[in-house]
């Protein structure tokens, strides 16, 4: 009886410590601010049904409400505009080397052009119409027209915007291409990077103050969280990148929210919640349900939808 006592006792005293070290009742809150990540800029949103790698989704886009191209001066503005804190930016290289803002790999989904970005020199590409291939009928085409000669380089987009922060996502740029892009980049401050981890890692290795994500690194930091997290202990995968949390995960994340969001601070994580998880890590936070159900979280969302969210709201008060 004695022994059962004492173990009884233990148990409650390990839960009570558990508790007290994940409890964001003891937490201080940060500052009341959700900072929004929009997602390239303000866009076309589409179904996301059965697409992979290789689906053309200019061809799947909700009927539009906006005249903005993803990737663009003006959509990067009118996130802003917003209230956007960050824009994420698609970067890859043409065949003279220049490092430009533009999603896919092939042009023919959404521009008037054919083939592979890379065969292409930047001349050329500037030529093009980014909002060419947009359909959601498969009949009209409302932004033909409308983001002609509208391609820019990554400097031109940096120096465009210069007190904005970004997210960029290198698509297939090797090691050597990720230094390059280093250079260009220069002493810019408030950078992240994923994409590409040959890519990021010789980005981050050239300037290391570019906060580098990369997606094998960031899994390994939420399993492990789960594992450790409630110990307090913050993996080394998550130290000075980024944690990407999908919004239906969020709740069972130790600490969450305050206690969690404080020890990532500490630790120089980077907390991003993403929309509900679908197996990707493109999903955003797009609709006031799924915001709401954020609760009193304050830091980094992840959107799709910049235009019809109010980064302004207290989070005490969604």
């Amino acid at each position: 009886m004695r022994r059962r006592t004492i173990g009884v006792t233990a148990a409650l005293l390990a839960a009570s410590g558990i508790w007290l070290i994940n409890t964001s009742w003891l937490a201080s809150q940060a500052p009341n601010q959700r900072e929004f990540i929009a997602h390239r800029g303000a866009h076309q949103t589409f179904h996301h049904e059965g697409i992979d790698g290789h689906t053309c989704t200019a061809t799947r886009i909700y009927e539009p409400q906006h005249p903005f191209v993803e990737n663009t001066s003006d959509s990067i503005e009118a996130a802003l505009d917003a209230g956007a804190s960050r824009i994420e930016l698609d970067i890859r290289v043409t065949a003279d080397g220049k490092f430009i803002v533009f999603h896919d790999y092939s042009l023919d989904c959404r521009t008037d052009g054919h083939g592979l970005v890379r065969d292409h020199m930047l001349e050329d590409l500037r030529k093009l119409d980014l909002g060419y291939g947009y359909t959601s009928d498969g009949k009209s085409f409302p932004l033909r027209g409308t983001a002609i000669g509208e391609l820019k380089t990554v400097g031109e987009m940096l120096a465009a915007f210069p007190d904005a922060q970004f997210f960029l996502d290198l698509k297939d740029l090797s090691h050597g291409e990720g230094e390059r892009l280093a250079e260009v980049l220069g002493d810019r401050e408030g950078l992240w990077a994923t994409g590409t981890p040959a890519g990021v890692r010789a980005l981050v290795e050239k300037n290391p103050g570019i906060r580098g994500i990369v997606k094998s690194d960031v899994k390994q930091c939420l399993i492990k969280y789960v594992a450790l997290g409630w110990s307090g202990h913050v993996p080394r995968a998550c130290r000075g990148a980024a944690m990407m949390v999908p919004a239906d995960f969020a709740p069972w994340m130790w600490g969450w929210p305050h206690r969690f969001t404080q020890r990532m601070e500490q630790a120089d994580v980077a907390v991003v919640v993403l929309g509900p998880y679908d197996g990707g890590f493109s999903t955003g936070v797009d609709d006031v349900d799924t915001l709401a159900g954020l609760g009193a979280f304050r830091g980094f969302i992840w959107t799709n939808e910049i235009l019809s969210m109010n980064p302004s709201t207290d989070p005490e008060e969604s």
